[in-house]
């Protein structure tokens, strides 16, 4: 059975759990994020790696923080073994697409069972998104199809045109200063010749 993007949940026997994710994309698929879950009375750690993590996540740490409530830290190096439903990939113009596949929200009549909320960070600027969108970077998502387009950070020249330009100022300082001290030689008289 595939998961939900990273996480997978059975029919929970659990009431109100909530599960906060934030994540940091780079460029190339690799990450690392957050995963909060809170109200998950009675769970194991044990129980969190199977039922909650991704295969192609490595847990960094299991935080336990109160009764039910827990903070997970996992990076990935692969996407697409991260996330399974999802999708990343490279488009026309050096934007990058992605896919976290679909967050679903468990009802039971008017209450909600599971809450999920997926923050995403990506080293660029957020062209389109199904999500709210926070600030150019980061994006919010809480149900429904979770997609993003970017275009990452680029590579700037201007950290070395001001370094060129301060090193050519040294330099020109350097040989107005040398100039300036050097001595003209005496002139001999021409009673001592």
């Amino acid at each position: 059975m595939k998961r939900i993007w990273f996480l997978f949940l059975p029919l929970l026997l659990v009431v109100a759990c909530k599960i906060e994710t934030e994540i940091w994309l780079d460029r190339t698929g690799k990450g690392h994020g957050v995963i909060t879950l809170k109200e998950f009375e009675g769970w194991t750690e044990d129980e969190i790696k199977e039922k909650i993590v991704s295969p192609g996540m490595e847990i960094i740490s299991i935080e336990k923080k109160g009764e039910g409530n827990f903070v997970v830290k996992v990076k990935w190096d692969d996407f697409k073994k991260a996330f399974d439903k999802g999708e990343f990939r490279k488009e026309k113009g050096g934007k990058i697409f992605v896919n976290f596949g679909k967050l679903e929200n468990i009802q039971s009549g008017s209450v909600t069972m599971l809450e999920q909320v997926l923050t995403v960070h990506v080293d660029g600027k957020i062209i389109e998104t199904t999500g709210e969108k926070i600030d150019k970077n980061t994006v919010v998502f809480k149900e429904g199809e979770a997609t993003l387009t970017y275009k990452p950070a680029g590579f700037s020249l201007l950290p070395l045109f001001v370094i060129l330009i301060f090193v050519v100022a040294v330099v020109i300082i350097l040989i107005i200063f040398l100039f300036l001290r050097r001595k003209k030689p005496q002139e001999i008289p021409e009673e001592s010749r």
